[in-house]
């Protein structure tokens, strides 16, 4: 970790604590399929959005915020696992990897159950939805159990990673399952949906430049929505947020999706800026859809007093320069900022 860098940070804070942290980078990666709709007959289809233009509107290949999200999840999960910290407890299904998270685990369903479907009942249940598990803590869940309808918000917030116009490209490429000695006899096997038989198949894979957007919510984790309460020890919340910042790098650093198992994307490279804000006022984020995204990101920390109200944006020209800009970060919830 830079020593300048955690000094800058530092005298920002005024011994204050990073309150909101935004991320906007101009991604590279190359011949991946991170996010697909779906398949038509035997082709897998690319996701495509709109993307707005000075010149109209065009469409791109794009990876959803869901793709993300996931990802992120899943890094928390086992940064929680490795750390074996009470600090980071995890509920039973989201050891697993199970989705439905706390909604899957008996212990809490019962304890929902029991809680009246009223406002002081639901503030009891969202409680202790955030006090058992990191995840659920952090990425948000909605519980239903006891005929209610609770949403806890999630802490990080991920945009669609689009691809930038004119720098992103998606080819279809043929694929052969090879059977051999394919012919009737393969042919009469796979009568019965086995699948059996020689298959021809297309998929796509995509390479170029994307804009990524992440907020994160640091001063929300471990806060209970409804009383504003946190409803952790400090040491505890300074865990789970680090543990975030950690899992938000590696999302970033080692991408994750559909079809990596034969198309690991190559990540080339990272380049933008984190914003850090100290006080209420919103991270600045700027897309890196604008070409002059981390000037903007800047004018816009600035805005207002001159920025005194206490909020930085620090370049980065790589995803190693990233992971030790979220270090630094990192450390003012660990005693190193102090």
């Amino acid at each position: 970790m830079a020593a300048d860098l955690l000094g800058d940070l530092r005298g920002v804070a005024r011994g204050r604590a990073p309150r909101n942290v935004g991320i906007s980078a101009r991604v590279t990666l190359s011949v991946h399929a991170l996010n697909n709709e779906g398949s038509r007959n035997n082709a897998t289809i690319p996701r495509q959005v709109n993307v707005a233009t000075a010149d109209g509107m065009v469409q791109a290949n794009a990876i959803s915020g869901d793709t993300l999200k996931h990802a992120f999840a899943d890094y928390l999960r086992g940064h929680a696992q490795d750390a074996g910290s009470p600090h980071l407890p995890l509920c039973g299904p989201c050891r697993l990897g199970d989705a439905n998270r706390s909604n899957a685990d008996p212990p809490f369903q019962e304890l929902a159950k029991k809680q009246p479907a009223s406002v002081e009942g639901t503030s009891r249940v969202l409680e202790e939805l955030a006090r058992r598990c990191v995840v659920d803590d952090v990425a948000g869940l909605l519980v239903t159990e006891g005929k209610r309808n609770a949403p806890r918000a999630a802490r990080v917030h991920f945009g669609w990673q689009v691809g930038i116009p004119d720098r992103v490209r998606t080819g279809q490429y043929t694929h052969v399952k090879l059977v051999p000695g394919a012919g009737q006899g393969e042919a009469e096997a796979d009568e019965g949906g086995g699948n059996l038989g020689q298959n021809i198949f297309t998929r796509p894979a995509s390479s170029g430049d994307y804009a990524l957007v992440v907020r994160a919510e640091l001063d929300r984790v471990g806060v209970h929505d409804l009383t504003r309460r946190a409803v952790i020890p400090e040491e505890a919340r300074g865990a789970r947020v680090r543990a975030t910042l950690a899992a938000l790098y590696h999302t970033i650093s080692a991408p994750d999706g559909a079809q990596t198992n034969t198309q690991l994307p190559h990540l080339h490279g990272a380049r933008g800026a984190v914003s850090v804000s100290f006080t209420s006022a919103p991270a600045a984020i700027v897309s890196a859809l604008q070409p002059d995204f981390v000037a903007e990101m800047e004018a816009v920390a600035g805005a207002f007093d001159g920025g005194a109200a206490g909020q930085v944006v620090i370049p980065f020209a790589s995803v190693g320069e990233l992971g030790r800009v979220l270090d630094a970060v990192a450390a003012l919830f660990s005693g190193e900022g102090g």
